[in-house]
């Protein structure tokens, strides 16, 4: 390493420039979308169409939002999609009180009184902490329309679409913190300042239609960025799709299955659930035939 001596006492200090012609580049991490979703333990009704919507809003560059009612299995769903592509994830569930704080980062006090800046939810998913080597971890939010989405989520959608933004924030370096979209390179410099968006990186959001009456309403700017794919409650509701259901909940030899299907419909004759809110009574309450 070149190094040169500045200072009068004699301090040592690694020159940047000559430091970015000896670090080696990291390859920034790639997604085979290629890869067959299988959902091993899901049951829905639909599933090929669901797949094949999945497939093919994260091979067209699109993020995606799960919409339903609650219970319907959107959550365990986008975990289920991250673990066939073999990414890692993060999952986070919105609030009314998100804000750029939340989402993208801001200062925090040290011990000596000082501040540094911490990435928030959204940054933490491109750079690993320790190293600043690049990562792509995948981000699913829960309750997606909670939160206001142009004020909590801005300042990422305006780095998908252009060259990249300067934050208004300084790493530890002294230098201004970037958050821009992976372009034509294949891997970076690491460094404590850039956070780059790959290519590959998606978000997987979820919403019920259910909590219309407190959910902020979302922008088209926000909403052409995404997928929206239905995840509905069956239209027909009978004792052999439930026995499909506790077949995947590992409760084949449930007793009440006819019951189970009774319950739901009646339910729904009043308001939307999904099968994982039925799943609560079947293995909490067994009572043994006889």
């Amino acid at each position: 390493f070149a190094i040169l001596t500045k200072g009068f006492n004699d301090k040592l200090v690694i020159d940047n420039a000559i430091l970015e012609d000896v670090t080696e580049a990291i390859a920034i991490p790639r997604v085979d979308f290629e890869n067959e979703i299988e959902i091993n333990n899901l049951y829905f009704v639909n599933k090929e169409l669901l797949l094949k919507q999945v497939k093919n809003a994260l091979i067209n560059g699109k993020n995606i939002i799960f919409v339903g009612p609650p219970g319907t299995g959107k959550s365990k769903l986008a975990k289920e999609i991250c673990c066939a592509y073999n990414v890692d994830y993060k999952m986070s569930t919105a609030t009314s009180e998100w804000s750029t704080y939340e989402t993208i980062g801001g200062y925090h006090p040290k011990k000596d009184g000082t501040l540094v800046f911490r990435p928030g939810v959204f940054l933490d998913c491109f750079k690993d902490k320790k190293t600043n080597y690049p990562i792509n971890k995948w981000l699913i939010i829960d309750e997606m329309n909670r939160a206001d989405i142009d004020k909590a989520f801005g300042a990422l959608f305006s780095a998908l679409t252009v060259d990249g933004i300067d934050l208004n924030f300084e790493a530890e370096s002294g230098n201004k913190i970037v958050l821009k979209p992976q372009k034509d390179e294949l891997d970076v410099l690491p460094n404590d300042y850039d956070y780059i968006i790959p290519k590959d990186w998606r978000l997987i959001g979820t919403m019920n239609t259910m909590d219309k009456a407190s959910l902020y309403e979302l922008s088209y700017a926000f909403m052409r960025r995404f997928a929206f794919i239905p995840v509905s409650v069956p239209k027909q509701i009978t004792k052999e799709m439930v026995e499909q259901y506790l077949a995947v909940w590992k409760m084949e030899d449930y007793f009440y299955s006819e019951v189970l299907a009774y319950i739901w419909q009646r339910i729904n004759q009043y308001r939307q659930i999904g099968p994982a809110i039925i799943e609560d009574p079947a293995t909490t309450f067994i009572v043994p035939p006889g």
